[in-house]
């Protein structure tokens, strides 16, 4: 690009305000003018037509066509006038004069477009106005007359923009030549002034370039015309000595600065060989890898070669895919780049495949390095080799089944016997014995059947560990499962209040496994019985509420709530409490009973039935166990239909779980339900049906009253 002197620059800046004022007070005057010319056209061309309309009004409404023609041809005599066409009302052309060829289009586009809306039609060549002819007549009835004005015809007159335009150029060749005269003698006086200005910045900058090439003894003289000038130069001057001054002194630390860069170059190369001998322990002993932010492999070390199967040529600039197994799912490997990517360290053991197609599994760590702008630029993978310990845990897993497969073998074996031993007691029991005999075979049927739950306990346990417990998939009632539950346990919960209360907004039937989910529940409550029993101080009670939920997928589920009021239990064992073998503390086998396999087998079972057991608790209040499984409606499981619509039912409940939840049954049924503490003979009527709660007497006056 080439470049231009300050006497350019200088010239421009003083000229180009004075050509910008010229061109714009010309363009105005101009524009002015022409503007003027052109208004002046279109009034002259509007007064012509007025006043042929006015002429014509005669002409038109007597049809004189020879009359109109006359009009027509002494109105071409006016300045500009070039053409004229007279139209009747029906836009018949009735008189003509001038090259009528425009004029006929025009009188076309007035046919289907020109009126009264738009009266002036310009294309840049001429112009076409439209004037309508109007007449006025007089209406006469009896009380008064009226004029009414009506359009009887119409002219266009077509104006030449011929003799406008030609002015217009006379105009423009004058401005033109005035504007030039303007500017050459602004650029004779530009140049005169600029001349003085120039002169001393020239011999300045001359200077400052001597003082660049390292001529630091050069001084500029000072200007006596211009004082900024003046200023100007004493100020290089000074900056002269300065730089004098400071390249002498940057001598000096030019050369202890490379009495540095020899000691830090020392410094670098011990640093190096310490890294080198590092990097040679470390690719010795691990193995290493560097990829760009693409995934594609820019380094590998000896080892990594040697592990792979590949050679070194083979692994530059290839995806790591190639070394892909299939063994991990497409998350892992997306939850991997979105760690990293955040410059996060990432930890995990990974399977790949050799070239010859065994598997290798590798202990992974992969780390970015970032940079400035925060983002990745590559990522480094350190990685061990433990296809060898992974050999071994699968050896000791197997192993662990066959045991688990043993034992579950073993367990049936010893039920066996343990079932006839049973038997025999039972039998035994109904013969005749006396009290010694009863009370001997009391404890052996206790400890029989204790000893049958544990190698039940163990016998599922053992199938749950070998993957040989299967899960049903059938239609099952939740509300019979749970009350017949709970009727069997009423025999154990001899000092326990046991409730049961079955959501009316479940369906009737659900696809579950009944008979696991049975054994769950009977656990669950089980323990929450035996952990309530014997409580000083209050009450023992144990519920079971089961109701719909929402489960944390997002899905519908049905939930189990086993709530006690027992001795509860401490947070720092709820952790290990479904554990296998777990108690609460060790005395809890020796006070209580048990093996400890109970909670484990449940949280095991209810995980292959889709869910999952939780458990909330506090020392001294009690414990909420809660089991959530999917609600999957059974084909035949649309919710049970009882109609109860305009019955009145009048429930005497004292407990608070009874007030809660017995209401929900008939209210969902349609009933109307007054719950109430004690009867009230106002409260009744003959109509109603009377609930009573546990622990609520019928009074005799109220025996003519329908009861439940």
């Amino acid at each position: 690009m080439k470049k231009y002197g300050i006497r350019a620059y200088v010239a421009l800046l003083m000229l180009l305000p004075m050509l910008v004022m010229v061109i714009g007070l010309e363009a105005y005057f101009l524009h002015e003018r022409y503007t003027g010319l052109d208004q002046e056209l279109l009034t002259r061309g509007q007064l012509i037509a007025r006043q042929l309309a006015a002429s014509s009004e005669y002409g038109v409404f007597a049809n004189n066509r020879i009359f109109l023609t006359g009009i027509a041809e002494n109105t071409l005599q006016q300045p500009d006038a070039k053409a004229v066409l007279v139209l009747n009302a029906t836009n018949a052309i009735l008189a003509r004069s001038g090259p009528l060829q425009r004029v006929d289009t025009a009188a076309d586009q007035q046919r289907t477009r020109v009126n009264r809306d738009r009266p002036v039609f310009d294309d840049g060549k001429s112009l076409l106005l439209y004037q309508p002819i109007l007449s006025t007549q007089v209406l006469f009835d009896e009380m008064e007359s009226k004029p009414v004005v009506q359009q009887v015809g119409a002219v266009i007159i077509e104006m030449s923009w011929e003799a406008t335009n030609k002015l217009k150029s006379d105009l423009l060749r004058i401005s033109l030549w005035v504007t030039g005269v303007f500017l050459l003698l602004a650029v004779f006086l530009v140049h005169l002034a600029s001349r003085r200005i120039i002169e001393p910045v020239t011999q300045l900058s001359t200077a400052i370039q001597a003082i660049g090439a390292g001529y630091l003894n050069t001084r500029v003289v000072a200007s006596d015309r211009i004082s900024e000038l003046n200023t100007l130069a004493i100020g290089v001057n000074n900056m002269t000595v300065d730089l004098q001054q400071h390249y002498e002194h940057l001598e000096d630390l030019v050369r202890q600065r490379t009495v540095d860069l020899q000691q830090s170059d020392i410094l670098t190369r011990h640093t190096l060989g310490e890294l080198q001998r590092q990097k040679y322990v470390i690719d010795k002993h691990a193995i290493v890898t560097i990829c760009s932010v693409d995934g594609l492999i820019t380094y590998c070390n000896d080892k990594f070669v040697e592990v792979s199967g590949y050679s070194h040529d083979e692994l530059i600039g290839q995806d790591h895919k190639i070394m892909n197994s299939g063994h991990h799912p497409k998350g892992f490997f997306k939850e991997m780049y979105d760690t990293i990517y955040r410059g996060e360290v990432w930890h995990a053991e990974v399977c790949n495949l050799a070239r010859e197609g065994h598997a290798i599994w590798f202990d992974t760590t992969i780390a970015a390095f970032m940079g400035d702008d925060g983002k990745p630029r590559e990522y480094m993978a350190v990685r061990t080799d433990i296809t060898e310990q992974k050999r071994i845990e699968e050896a000791a897993h197997a192993a662990s089944r066959a045991k688990s497969e043993f034992l579950a073998n073993m367990s049936h074996e010893i039920r066996t016997p343990m079932n006839g031993v049973l038997g025999m007691v039972d039998i035994l029991q109904e013969t005749k014995l006396n009290s010694m005999q009863h009370r001997l075979l009391g404890t052996i049927q206790h400890s029989s059947q204790a000893l049958l739950n544990i190698l039940n306990d163990i016998l599922d346990y053992s199938k749950i560990e070998a993957g040989r417990l299967d899960i049903e998939c059938i239609a099952t009632c939740p509300r019979v499962v749970a009350e017949e539950i709970v009727q069997l346990m009423i025999s154990q919960a001899k000092s326990v209040a046991l409730c049961v209360f079955v959501s009316p907004e479940l369906p009737l039937w659900i696809a579950s496994d009944p008979s696991r989910l049975r054994q769950i529940l009977l656990n669950l409550l089980g323990n929450a019985i035996k952990f309530t029993s014997g409580v000083q101080g209050r009450a023992g009670q144990v519920s079971l509420n089961v109701r719909p939920c929402e489960l944390d997928d997002g899905h519908a589920g049905i939930r189990f709530d086993i709530a006690d009021n027992g001795i509860g239990i401490a947070p720092e064992v709820i952790d290990t409490l479904f554990q296998p073998f777990a108690q609460a503390d060790a005395s809890t086998a020796r006070k209580f009973g048990g093996s400890g396999l109970g909670l484990s087998i449940s949280r095991r079972l209810a995980g292959l039935m889709g869910g999952e057991i939780k458990l909330s608790s506090r020392i001294g209040a009690g414990s909420i166990f809660t089991l959530e499984l999917p609600l999957i409606v059974a084909p035949d499981g649309a919710k049970e239909e009882l109609n109860l619509t305009g019955i009145n039912v009048l429930a005497v409940l004292r407990d608070a779980w009874s007030v809660e939840h017995v209401p929900a049954y008939c209210r969902t049924a349609g009933a109307t339900v007054t719950v109430c503490a004690d009867l009230n003979d106002g409260a009744l009527d003959a109509e109603s049906i009377l609930l009573l709660g546990a622990g609520v007497e019928l009074p005799e006056w109220s025996k003519k009253l329908s009861v439940v």
